[in-house]
């Protein structure tokens, strides 16, 4: 998954028995219980299923408050926890559409630090009966 990320990529990884896909890859399926290695390329670009606003500061954070949330990212079947900015904390909500801000590229490495965060796209909010079995 770090490799991935470390070219601009997010990799997950789908199961050969369920069809679900995992990001981040994490080689084996939760639910079968059985090896993944096929690997799928997802884009930056995903759903903001549940959050929470942090008053306590982290130096990953832009500002305080700021928001942590789970992102169903377009393609995947399980959340990836990210943080979201860009947005005023209490203007985050379920559904929102979010895309991954990338650092400079000569600033990345192999980690997630290359994704400052995830941002607002100008696009309609996702359903809550859509996303309700990813919260």
């Amino acid at each position: 998954f770090l490799e991935g990320v470390a070219q601009g990529r997010i990799l997950g990884h789908r199961c050969g028995v369920c069809g679900q896909v995992i990001v981040p890859l994490k080689g084996m399926c939760s639910k079968d219980g059985v090896p993944t290695t096929e690997e799928v390329e997802l884009p930056g670009t995903g759903t903001v299923t549940t959050f929470a606003v942090n008053n306590l500061p982290d130096p990953r954070a832009p500002e305080v408050p700021f928001v942590s949330a789970y992102i169903l990212l377009d393609g995947a079947d399980l959340p990836m926890l990210a943080l979201v900015a860009g947005i005023p904390a209490d203007q985050v909500r379920m559904g929102m559409r979010v895309k991954a801000a990338w650092r400079p590229r000569e600033e990345w490495d192999k980690s997630m630090d290359n994704i400052k965060w995830f941002e607002p796209l100008d696009e309609p909010d996702v359903p809550f009966e859509a996303i309700k079995d990813y919260v």
